[in-house]
């Protein structure tokens, strides 16, 4: 309820603010009985206003999650206790253990990391990675060592695809399929590049 609140004096401060600039820049705006710029600049302090009781109003977010988190993954447990002789309790005391447990199974993992099926390398449409600089900055040329598909820059035509752009531009790098499949269509060179099937 308290975040309805706040967004609805949010919303309000909107609009208060744009109404109060404009009536600022015309001079009035009748219809609100806006009829100088005093009473718009009072508008606008009394926005201020509205903004504050807003952001007042919103409830404070705490995260229980991580300390929940913590506590179910870690678990302290002491070895049971029997009568010993006094040289051997401090053996005793030092066998409370810390042991961590991994999350059930039941838990899903906290992040997934899924491959892009869009994102290849560079190896992936026939290509090598061709450094260029001295940081080891590159791009993507085509691996077949037949002459027209290493053509010099000013004997190239316009439908010459001489380089695949990489991201980020380094070895590990990896080429958009999508976008490549797009520039290689009607390629005078695409016979140079192997672009996996759809």
């Amino acid at each position: 309820m308290r975040q309805a609140i706040g967004t609805i004096l949010f919303l309000l401060w909107m609009v208060m603010v744009a109404v109060a600039i404009i009536a600022l820049i015309r001079g009035h705006i009748d219809w609100l009985r806006l009829r100088n710029r005093k009473s718009a600049g009072v508008l606008l302090a009394a926005s201020f206003v509205v903004v504050i009781a807003g952001g007042l109003s919103t409830p404070k977010h705490t995260d229980t999650k991580p300390a929940a988190a913590v506590a179910q993954s870690v678990q302290t447990t002491a070895a049971p206790t029997t009568t010993v002789a006094p040289a051997a309790t401090s053996a005793i005391a030092s066998s409370a253990t810390t042991t961590a447990t991994a999350p059930s199974a039941t838990e899903p993992p906290d992040t997934v990391l899924m491959p892009n099926p869009n994102e290849v390398s560079c190896s992936d449409v026939g290509g090598v990675f061709v450094p260029h600089g001295i940081d080891g900055r590159g791009d993507c040329e085509p691996a077949d060592s037949r002459p027209h598909c290493h053509v010099a820059p000013g004997l190239q035509d316009g439908n010459y695809v001489a380089e695949l752009i990489m991201d980020p531009p380094f070895p590990a790098g990896k080429i958009n399929l999508m976008v490549t499949r797009v520039e290689l269509d009607g390629a005078s060179n695409a016979d140079c590049w192997k672009v996996p099937a759809k």
